[in-house]
């Protein structure tokens, strides 16, 4: 593989590290948004943040020190998964 291909290949996995980073991000903006609607003093602390920050991180650094590794996709599959759905449903308090 050629050096150019692989610096492409790392920007796109940190673009997309990035992308769920800020998705958990807007995430936890909205479950602040939505405080009337917490029933325990943990709720403030969103999973799919949790997730970007902790598993996205790990299943990057993997990836960019092993670009095949499954364990690293399956890291960042999870981040996507959970910051999705978190994502979509704090939007959909938000909007009620």
């Amino acid at each position: 593989m050629t050096s150019a291909s692989q610096l492409v290949r790392r920007r796109v996995l940190i673009g997309f590290w990035l992308l769920l980073l800020v998705g958990g991000i807007a995430a936890q903006g909205l479950l602040i948004a939505n405080h009337a609607t917490w029933q325990f003093p943990t709720d403030p602390v969103g999973v799919g943040t949790v997730f970007a920050i902790t598993y996205g991180s790990a299943g990057t650094l993997i990836l960019l020190r092993r670009p095949g590794n499954a364990v690293g996709w399956v890291f960042l599959y999870i981040t996507a998964v959970a910051v999705l759905g978190q994502l979509a449903g704090e939007y959909s308090l938000f909007r009620v």
